[in-house]
This record gives C-alpha cells, structure tokens and sequence, in this order.
C-alpha cells in the first residue's frame, strides 16, 4: 500500500510539474544555434518550436489561474481548465515537424501531452484519485521517451542537451535520468 501511494505521488509529482511550467523557457530556446552539428540537421528550428509550444502552454495554464498551484487544490472546474489547456498543448505539438531523427521521441512528447488531458478529464469528472487510472500510461511513456532519447542522441549528441533543457522546463524528472519501478 504504502509503495502505491509513493508511485502516486511521482506521477502527481510529474503532472504538477507540468502545471507550473516556466514561463521563462525562452531562454532554452534561444539556445538553439544558428548552425545545427553534424547529424542534428533541424535541431536549432525544432528547438524553437518545441519551447514556444510549451511556453503557449504555460502561458495557458497561468491564464487560468493553474500556475503554482497544487493539485489538491483544484477543483472540477480547474481541472476541466487543465484538460483544455493540455488538449491545445497537445495539438499544438502535433502541429510541429520533428527532424525525421527526432520523430520517435517527439512522438512520446505528443503522447505525454494526451494522458495529461486524459487524466485531467478524469479528475474533473469523478476527482483527483481518479488520476491513478492513467498511471501504467504515464509509467509508459516515460519508458518510451527515455528510450527514444537515448536512440536520439546516438545520431544528433546535442540532442541530450536540448531533453535535458526540455524536462528542466517542464519541471519534471528527465525519464532518462529517473528510475521507473
């Protein structure tokens, strides 16, 4: 019991972190370089459209009054919020070309962005332990993202770089560095 409440409390760990995502990234993506290394052709584009994704987001979230709160906190309506804001998320980064290197972890990415709306609609329509439904998929996709980054990075090695600024934005764990149970 007490190893189920612990895995709860990382993956609400993990989702508020992507409530209070900050609203400075743009300093990661103006990190992009204005000539990508070799085998990271795309990267410096890609990088750019990833954090304005994220940061149209946050911003988003800090619209709704859902910046620096707790999840505890929020109620059906809020959480509805989150759903809408996860769902715009989510077509927004459907929207973005990943670098063909770069498809699969980018597709992990689109993924984590639809069990967010997921799991927010289900903690408006029946509360917040309701989210314990998506669990294995979050679990999941975290296994999916750090195995795609690691494949990633073997063809573009700045590729690390931008994962580690990405999560580091999110304000959540890089899959790659955190052990899953």
């Amino acid at each position: 019991m007490r190893l189920e409440k612990e895995g709860m409390m990382r993956r609400l760990v993990m989702v508020a972190g992507m409530i209070v995502l900050l609203i400075a990234g743009g300093v990661f993506a103006a990190q992009g370089s204005a000539k990508d290394a070799a085998g990271c052709d795309g990267l410096g584009v890609y990088r750019s459209e990833m954090f304005a994704a994220a940061s149209a987001y946050a911003q988003r979230m800090t619209d709704d009054g859902l910046h620096d709160r707790t999840i505890v906190s929020l109620s059906s309506d809020d959480w509805q919020h989150f759903a809408e804001n996860a769902l715009a998320y989510q077509r927004d980064l459907k929207a973005i070309t990943p670098p063909a290197w770069a498809a699969s972890w980018h597709l992990t990415q689109v993924a984590y962005a639809g069990i967010a709306q997921q799991m927010s609609t289900l903690a408006a329509e029946n509360g917040l332990l309701a989210v314990t439904a998506v669990s294995p998929q979050l679990d999941q996709v975290a296994v999916d993202a750090a195995a795609a980054a690691q494949t990633t990075t073997r063809t573009c090695a700045d590729f690390a770089a931008f994962v580690s600024d990405w999560y580091r934005f999110l304000g959540i764990d890089d899959p790659a560095a955190t052990p899953t149970s």
